[in-house]
């Protein structure tokens, strides 16, 4: 997936920001990936669910912030 996903316009025209979550480690998974929830625009407030291959985050990109 090369589309950039964290951000995405809004209804209200403003701009959503992605929204990542990272799980807690357990003993068989030490360090999980980081997964995106979805978008929020602090704006009007609204939400949007990431769906399936949205959900993937590219853990380069995500470091680097």
């Amino acid at each position: 997936m090369t589309e950039d996903l964290s951000s995405r316009p809004c209804r209200c025209g403003e701009t959503m920001v992605e929204i990542i979550s990272v799980p807690e480690p357990t003993d068989h998974v030490p360090h999980p990936d980081p997964v995106r929830k979805g978008w929020f625009c602090f704006d009007c407030r609204r939400w949007e669910d990431a769906i399936l291959r949205e959900r993937i985050v590219d853990i380069l990109r995500w470091v680097k912030r």
